[in-house]
């Protein structure tokens, strides 16, 4: 029988608050490259700017308001943060935060790569859609994700619901239950079976959207390449890099969840200290994102390095050398 600790995790809570504090100074100063240093390429900044909030938002919830600590292998836990220890807040509707927070970060990195893909078609006058329609998606986006928030938070059991389910299935740790300031347990019923297959959709459609707007904007971009300047090709090329780039980072805030469900199937005897490691990976990633931002995309690079201006020569050579083998 597996073991489950009651214990706060000491480690786990200071890694929150390290990560948690490097998070909120790394994002600032994303927020700041993002409004006053980045290229000038018409409104994409402000869609950048949304992701950025939402990332921020997510990383100060998680690491310092909610701060969740697991107690797998039942599907429960319990949290540490500021709303839950001093302002009573349930876990339940922390958790449905911070799924709120998930769901916009992704609806958000979708946005900045249509918004991306719809400013290279601008060049050629193809694969446009019209404001109303970007206007849609973009509501669509935001409600799914307030549906998905509402609806795990309408799942969750009752005080006396949890406390009949624990004495029923583990009624050894019944005593222990009632030690936690709060806690939360969750059993698979119709509607957090509807609110996770949202999410799953959610996530398949937006990744499918980012990887197929990524691959018509390196075709367009080719295409294009002699009907715009080298510096503007630079500059297309560079932000679709660098939002590529911070699409393959957000994989530590979905590789954790995965896992988790596998380790949870499989019955992984030590469940409960993985998902500590998966939590702290989970904190991590906007950290990570802001240092993939700030490495891939030049304008934010050349500020960071104190450079003075961009050195054209590098700049340019690449579509220098595409326009010459493009014109022969």
């Amino acid at each position: 029988m597996v073991v489950i600790s009651f214990e706060p995790p000491f480690l786990l809570l200071l890694y929150y608050r390290i990560i948690g504090s490097i998070s909120i100074l790394l994002n600032t100063f994303a927020l700041y490259l993002i409004l006053f240093k980045g290229v000038k390429m018409d409104n994409f900044k402000y869609y950048l700017l949304a992701f950025q909030i939402c990332c921020t938002c997510a990383d100060v919830h998680v690491t310092f308001l909610m701060q969740p600590i697991g107690l797998f292998p039942m599907i429960a836990g319990y949290c540490n943060g500021i709303l839950a220890v001093y302002f009573d807040i349930s876990p339940e509707a922390l958790v449905s935060i911070a799924d709120l927070f998930n769901a916009l970060q992704t609806s958000s990195l979708t946005l900045c790569f249509i918004r991306k893909h719809q400013a290279i078609a601008k060049i050629s006058k193809t694969q446009q859609i019209s404001k109303p329609f970007l206007i849609a998606i973009i509501i669509i986006l935001i409600v799914v994700s307030i549906v998905i928030a509402i609806t795990f938070y309408l799942s969750g059991m009752t005080t006396a619901e949890q406390l009949a389910y624990i004495i029923s299935t583990q009624p050894d740790y019944y005593p222990h239950f009632l030690k936690l300031h709060n806690f939360a347990i969750y059993k698979l019923t119709p509607l957090i079976t509807f609110s996770m297959t949202l999410i799953v959709l959610h996530g398949f459609i937006c990744v499918n959207v980012i990887v197929l707007t990524t691959s018509q904007m390196f075709k367009l971009l080719k295409y294009n390449l002699l009907r715009i300047s080298a510096s503007s090709y630079d500059k297309h090329r560079s932000a679709l890099k660098s939002l590529f780039a911070q699409f393959l980072t957000s994989s530590l805030c979905l590789t954790p969840p995965v896992i988790l469900s596998a380790a949870i199937m499989v019955e992984y005897e030590k469940l409960q200290v993985l998902s500590h490691f998966l939590l702290a990976i989970f904190s991590t990633h906007s950290t990570a994102n802001v240092i993939v931002m700030i490495i891939t995309f030049p304008a934010y690079r050349r500020f960071v390095l104190f450079w003075k201006k961009p050195p054209a020569l590098i700049t340019t050579s690449y579509s220098i050398a595409l326009r010459q083998k493009i014109a022969y």
